[in-house]
């Protein structure tokens, strides 16, 4: 979204550029000219231009602080998950007589194998 408006302001706008009007009227370029230079409409845009940069660079940082959570949780799960796992075949093993749900252990199995 940042990008897209960087593009919008630096190549859609005629913000930089001469007007076309100007082509047909050239006695009102030179005006034209010092109201830009007046209202400093290129110190304006390389200082927008920095603004985005610096949010792009935020937008980015966030996302991949929001990948490494996202992760990290998933890391968290899988442990979780393959502790149950060896808690039910270790407890499969020293009771005998309990009998566990068909599938389960065999994951656990493998690994202690």
């Amino acid at each position: 979204r940042v990008f897209l408006e960087r593009n919008e302001a630096n190549l859609y706008s005629n913000i930089l550029d001469c007007p076309d009007f100007f082509w047909e009227a050239e006695g009102f370029e030179p005006l034209y000219r010092r109201v830009n230079r007046y209202l400093d409409i290129d110190d304006r845009v390389l200082i927008l231009n920095k603004r985005l940069d610096i949010v792009n660079d935020l937008l980015e940082s966030l996302s991949g602080q929001l990948e490494i959570r996202n992760s990290h949780r998933l890391e968290v799960i899988i442990i979780v998950l393959i502790m149950i796992e060896i808690a039910l075949e270790v407890m499969g093993r020293s009771m005998p007589h309990v009998a566990l749900p068909l599938g389960i252990g065999k994951f656990a199995r493998k690994l202690l194998l």
